[in-house]
């Protein structure tokens, strides 16, 4: 009635909007109130016996998060009650009574189920057997007079009007298996029980799965031994709080017929086998030993057994393997323990390799009767198995892999790895194969010092040369490798003999220290190793001292790029194999003037690399010169100054520009004195911005009026009033250098190419010189130096034993002065220092660049009274620079009187070391 009436409003809607009514759409809100939509109870009939308890629950569908819970009321208390939790008592017979849930949040909303009670008659619980049919058959039934494994057993199951408990098989008087009953289960049950009725359909069923021939894994002992045994069944019901048996309704009689047999386990000598030894179609490969079986009687007949045997395949098909007979009293629990070994053509025999085989059990009674026995003989299922004791194939050594040569090793060859694309370092030539199980091949390589394979077969195994000592030849050790399948099934020794008689020997030698690789431009060029005049060779000195001369070689590979070139004549492949252990190597490079950087790598025999840090040299064989002439105010008069300027150029990078003035004493000698010095770059490798024009500019103070010399430690006497006057004609001078120039050696030795620009003008004598206003005693000028005390080169690059300093001290000494002087011998003093081409006089040669002024010196003054002596100290710490070559240089003070007439007194000659 609720349905219909609410299609006929539905209808009666429609027809008005038909007719033409106006209809307003409203909008929906949205409602967010807690709402309780409905209470339905679970289940919604159900029939009771006076006693009997029904569980009820109920469902409530809520909106916006209300509440679900309930209150439990029934229609008649008097005939069921509820409790509540839901749970309904039947107190008395009735046709029909309301058990319903209310909700607690909306009352409106209500649930109820409909409960008979029946009159209190006691209806005794059933149980029948339906059928016994043969496992996995789909219903076939058994034969009762010949029954083994497997059999299902139906079971009709009714419960009355009792609760059923468990239901219990028993298989000749033994259960064999049950089924217990929850709550739940027992409500269940006996709703299917009244619909079987009320539909008059079959009773709900049990099945039950019972292995007729169970044993004992670990004795054999058969659970049920052959004869006739009867199936059973009994229920178990609660009446009144208590559990009792119902007579078992039915008994079927059976005839087990299982036949006997061994439970039966095998594995190979180890106790375990490798995973990778299973092949495709799921069989386990054996090999490399002995298959032990334990095999168990299970004997369902009640025969005793007297031996038993064993063999692998069907009729010993893999006949290779001899049996021995084991005895019963092998094992205390009654298993007998057999071993199989393999003959000496397991591995041969086709049949233990390509068909999966089984173990195969023949027994005989106490009586030597042979005794009737499973398939096989076994009763449980056993895995087959592929029997394999063939070693793999041979591996060979890879010679030299990457890159090495003459069996030269280092930590890097990995020994027991094979040699490919992403790993250049494997030992190995390639992988090896195995004609059977195949798989994984583990290699080891054993090493051992000496010459012969009878050391390396007892040698340590090792994947590297780690722990060998570095060897003075490429066959101080022997090694031999191996190779063994997942069975070990393993390559046998080599016969003894020499080490690489064999390709699984092989001799070798360990180097782990690298070469060492220096780069320079030869011998006799002083001031640069990296500096070539014209030359084009680059010098590759190499060095390795872990191997010898004749074993090894070591190669050095790279690319020499001029700075800033772009032509291919401005890249130079280098290339040089040389032997060790020191060897010099000459290489091509470029004439093309510029600088260039060398990078090069490489390595010695065993692999141990070497990287030649980036090293720049420079190649000029262009000298360099003036672009103008030198300008200076010639003719000037004794006593003046004198300026002068001019430009540098180079075509590649300029090092210094200077200006001398030749002074011509009386006895015609030449004195270069150098003005003026620039020293444009102070490294010769800036290639980042080399110097190639540049203007000099100078102003020489004065010059002097007149000139002499003499020899350090010489008296002088002023009483005489003069020097020896200026004569002959005297020259300005302006030298330009560039880096290959000063990297002659010498500096007066340079180019013709390098003509000086000179301005030749006549020197004016000054008038004589006035006599010391202090004394008319005669004085002493000495020049010493640490290094010339010593007779030590005074060297220019730093390090160990290099000596940098020099400490020039110049005495005046003057005697017979009965009172302090009140002024020095000489009104200006200079210290003066002359490198290269100096005799072992102190004299120049005529093409000298000069002397280089390097200070003027004020002195210090020490008057001893008693002594009447009055000692001038001049004191200079010189530090030698770019601009001071090797070779022979000496030292020179240079005095002027008030009337700018000089002395001039050189030291002894000293050396400058590169």
């Amino acid at each position: 009635m609720k349905v219909l009436r609410s299609t006929l409003v539905i209808g009666l809607a429609a027809f008005a909007a038909a007719c033409g009514d106006k209809v307003n759409i409203v909008q929906p809100t949205t409602n967010t109130t807690p709402t309780v939509n409905s209470v339905t109870v679970t289940p919604g009939t159900a029939t009771m016996s006076v006693g009997g308890t029904v569980n009820f629950t109920a469902a409530v569908d809520v909106s916006n998060g209300a509440a679900t819970t309930v209150t439990w009321a029934s229609s008649d208390n008097s005939k069921v009650s509820v409790d509540a939790s839901g749970k309904a008592t039947a107190l008395a017979a009735t046709p029909g009574v309301a058990i319903c849930a209310t909700s607690t949040v909306n009352t409106a909303k209500v649930g109820c189920a409909s409960v008979v009670v029946s009159a209190s008659v006691n209806i005794p619980a059933t149980v029948s057997i339906q059928s016994i049919t043969v496992n996995g058959t789909n219903g076939t039934t058994v034969d009762p007079t010949n029954v083994n494994g497997k059999i299902d057993v139906t079971l009709n199951v009714s419960p009355g009007s009792q609760t059923v408990q468990r239901v219990v098989l028993l298989v000749g008087g033994v259960r064999a298996d049950s089924q217990v009953f929850t709550a739940a289960m027992s409500a269940a049950l006996r709703y299917a029980a009244d619909k079987a009725i009320e539909t008059q359909t079959t009773f709900p069923q049990i099945l039950f799965s019972i292995n007729t021939g169970a044993y004992d894994a670990t004795t054999g002992a058969p659970k049920w031994t052959n004869g006739q045994k009867a199936i059973s069944a009994q229920l178990y019901t609660t009446a009144g709080g208590s559990t009792t048996a119902a007579t078992a309704t039915a008994q079927t009689n059976l005839t087990f017929k299982n036949v006997d047999g061994f439970a039966v386990s095998w594995n190979a000598s180890t106790t375990t086998v490798p995973a990778g030894a299973t092949d495709a179609a799921g069989y386990r490969w054996y090999g490399n030993g002995k298959i032990s079986i334990s095999a168990v009687p299970v004997m369902y007949s009640g025969s005793s057994v007297g031996t038993v045997t064993a063999a692998i395949g069907a009729n010993g098909a893999c006949a290779a393997f001899t049996a021995a007979t084991a005895s019963a009293t092998t094992l205390t629990s009654g298993a007998y323990a057999i071993t199989l070994n393999p003959g000496a053509t397991a591995s041969a025999t086709p049949a233990c390799q390509t068909a999966p085989n089984t173990i195969v059990i023949t027994a005989t009674n106490a009586n030597g009767d042979n005794l009737t026995l499973a398939t096989n003989g076994v009763v449980n299922t056993v895995p087959g198995l592929r029997w394999d004791n063939v070693a793999p194939g041979v591996p060979a050594f890879a010679n030299n892999p990457n890159g090495r040569a003459n069996n030269w090793v280092n930590d890097a060859v990995s020994f027991n790895t094979v040699v490919s694309t992403t790993n250049k370092d494997g030992w190995l030539a390639a992988a090896v194969t195995d004609a059977n199980v195949g798989g994984t091949i583990t290699y080891t390589v054993k090493a051992a010092s000496g010459t012969t394979v009878a050391k390396a077969v007892a040698g340590t195994a090792m994947t590297s040369a780690a722990s060998l000592a570095n060897s003075p030849t490429n066959t101080t050790y022997c090694a031999v490798v191996y190779a063994a399948d997942q069975l070990g099934n393993t390559v046998a020794d080599p016969a003894a003999g020499a080490c690489a008689g064999t390709t699984q020997t092989i001799a070798f030698g360990v180097d782990r220290i690298a070469p060492i690789v220096t780069v320079n431009t030869g011998a006799g060029n002083a001031k640069s190793l990296r500096i070539f005049n014209g030359a084009n060779n680059l010098v590759f000195t190499l060095s390795d001292t872990g191997v010898n001369a004749a074993a090894a070689n070591i190669t050095v590979k790279g690319t020499a790029v001029r700075f800033g070139g772009t032509a291919a004549a401005d890249t130079v492949t280098i290339n040089s194999t040389v032997a060790p252990p020191t060897t010099t190597s000459t290489t091509a490079g470029s004439a093309t003037n510029g600088y260039w950087t060398v990078s090069a790598a490489g390595s010695d025999q065993a692999g141990n690399s070497v990287t030649v840090t980036p090293y720049i040299y420079l190649v000029d064989g262009t000298a360099a010169g003036a672009s103008n002439a030198l300008q200076t105010n010639a003719g000037l008069t004794a006593g003046g100054a004198e300026s002068f300027f001019a430009t540098a150029t180079d075509n590649v990078d300029l090092d210094s520009a200077y200006v001398t003035h030749n002074m011509i004493d009386g006895a015609a000698a030449t004195w270069p004195f150098r003005l003026q010095t620039q020293l444009l770059q102070p490294s010769p490798f800036l290639v980042a911005s080399p110097v190639k024009s540049v203007t000099v500019t100078g102003t020489w103070p004065a010059f002097p009026r007149g000139f002499a010399t003499v020899a350090s430690g010489a008296a002088i006497s002023t009483a005489s009033g003069a020097l020896a006057a200026q004569v002959g004609t005297t020259a300005v001078t302006f030298w330009v250098y560039d880096q290959t120039d000063q990297s002659t050696g010498t500096l007066d030795a340079g180019s013709t190419a390098n003509a000086p620009a000179s301005i030749a003008y006549t020197a004016v004598n000054g008038p004589a010189a006035a006599a010391w206003a202090n004394t008319n005693t005669a004085a002493t000028v000495t020049i010493g130096s640490t290094r010339l005390t010593a007779a030590a080169a005074l060297n220019q690059a730093s390090g160990a034993g290099k000596v940098t300093t020099d400490t020039v001290t110049v005495t005046v000494a003057a005697t017979g002065l009965a009172t302090p002087p009140s002024a020095a011998p000489f009104s200006r003093g200079e210290l003066w220092i002359r490198t290269n081409n100096a005799t072992a006089t102190g004299a120049p040669s005529a093409a000298s660049k000069g002397f280089q002024l390097l200070s003027t010196l004020t002195p210090t003054l020490v008057y001893d009274g008693q002594a009447q002596t009055a000692t001038w100290t001049y004191t200079y710490v010189f530090t030698p620079g770019k601009a001071y070559k090797a070779g022979t240089a000496f030292y020179g003070f240079v005095g002027y009187d008030s009337k700018f007439n000089a002395l001039i007194t050189p030291s002894a000659a000293l050396t400058i070391a590169p």
